[in-house]
């Protein structure tokens, strides 16, 4: 009968929360010239300031949930003066309030997805200011909607990329 109460695997690894130091030394290793490097600090930005499941911004092997991966078309640019921002012709540098639609997420029940938004700052680690600098480093990744933001190779870049960068 003890048997059946005792664990037959390893004790599950404690978490550990991301904290802002953590993302400034992640930055402070990172050669955001390099598009992996700023495409993978983007990310964890991206998903740090909007409090987002792995699974609502980022690709798995298993390749479950994709339909709620963030894509390019899922972002609304807005300029100082509240007007909208179009990434196919307009000048992104305007850019002060960044507004994303999710989808959906694996807690989202009724699948009404959510709208959250974030504006400009002066921060290094402003999701807004990175993906202004993932614009400025390639304008055409931001002209096909339907392409996953955080898009590396053929599909979505991968948790697992991100996670071993958190390490």
């Amino acid at each position: 009968a003890k048997l059946a109460l005792k664990r037959h695997s390893n004790k599950p690894r404690r978490k550990v929360a991301a904290t802002t130091a953590m993302l400034a030394d992640v930055m402070a290793h990172s050669n955001l010239s390099v598009w992996k490097d700023l495409l993978c600090m983007t990310a964890i930005s991206f998903g740090f300031f909007f409090l987002l499941r792995a699974s609502e911004y980022l690709g798995s092997h298993q390749g479950a949930y994709l339909d709620y991966v963030v894509r390019v078309g899922s972002l609304t640019f807005l300029d100082s003066q509240g007007r909208l921002l179009n990434p196919a012709h307009d000048d992104l540098n305007n850019s002060h309030e960044l507004i994303v639609n999710i989808p959906g997420s694996k807690t989202d029940l009724y699948n009404h997805g959510q709208r959250l938004n974030i504006h400009l700052s002066s921060e290094a680690l402003n999701p807004l200011r990175l993906i202004l600098a993932m614009w400025r480093s390639t304008p055409a990744h931001f002209r096909e909607p339907n392409r996953f933001l955080f898009q590396y190779g053929s599909g979505p870049l991968h948790r697992d990329v991100v996670s071993s960068i958190l390490k």
